[in-house]
């Protein structure tokens, strides 16, 4: 995103869950100007963000 002009900043909430657990929440915002059309670009990033998330996800079930 840096390389488009755009800021991209990933937030991580961890929350306490009744049964023990912890949930980890992700939020990730996109703001800039680029003339790139990012809903085009959106699923792509989703999908690289999926993919990390889904390999933490793994990790800590370990």
């Amino acid at each position: 995103m840096q390389a488009l002009g755009l800021s991209a900043p990933a937030v991580f909430t961890f929350e306490d869950m009744s049964d023990g657990r912890t949930r980890i929440v992700h939020d990730y915002r996109v703001s800039g100007f680029t003339e790139l059309n990012l809903e085009e670009l959106a699923p792509v990033v989703a999908g690289v963000q999926q993919e990390q998330l889904d390999s933490l996800a793994a990790s800590l079930a370990r």
